[in-house]
């Protein structure tokens, strides 16, 4: 059984909720229903509405506020969907989020040659492909699907690499891939 703990977050929002919306909406509801004074109520049903739509003047303002909700409603879509393909089209995009525009000092998720622990505490996220993989066939189960990436095994007192002579002794597949 998982803690009730978190849902406690949500208490500040759901009070905003009831208190902003739902208990002005229930109250407009019931105001609707009665014909009230300040000190006096009594239940009438819908006859608000029938005397609502009796009265001309009424009517005729209930058609206007449509009328104006709808045109400039279709105005905006007409205005603005021109307007967004214009800026797909022509608006240079940046690779990667806006706001998170890696920074020189900062790690680098993905593989690489070196990692350095102290680099970590700033860690951006790389848009680069790490690398691809072709199957011949089917594609193979998840739990039978899995790579080694390099091995960092030299230390140098702050920095962890591969070593100055671990390519040294590789000797590429026949053919440039290699199949398991």
């Amino acid at each position: 059984m998982s803690s009730a703990y978190p849902y406690w977050f949500y208490l500040p929002a759901a009070v905003v909720y009831v208190v902003l919306f739902l208990l002005p909406t229930f109250a407009s509801f019931y105001f609707s229903l009665t014909r009230w004074t300040l000190f006096d109520q009594h239940y009438i049903g819908l006859e608000n509405f029938v005397l609502f739509f009796q009265e001309p003047a009424l009517v005729k303002g209930l058609t206007n506020t449509l009328i104006y909700a709808v045109v400039t409603s279709g105005l905006k879509v007409l205005v603005g969907l021109p307007l967004a393909v214009l800026l797909f089209l022509f608006f240079p995009r940046l690779a990667g989020s806006f706001w998170a525009l890696p920074r020189g000092d900062e790690a680098v998720t993905g593989l690489s040659d070196t990692m350095s622990p102290g680099g970590i505490g700033k860690l951006s996220t790389s848009y680069e492909v790490a690398f691809r993989a072709r199957f011949e066939g089917e594609l193979p189960p998840n739990e039978e699907r899995y790579w080694r990436g390099p091995v960092l095994w030299d230390f140098d007192g702050r920095t962890w690499t591969m070593g100055p002579g671990f390519l040294v002794n590789f000797v590429a597949p026949s053919g440039g891939r290699a199949t398991y």
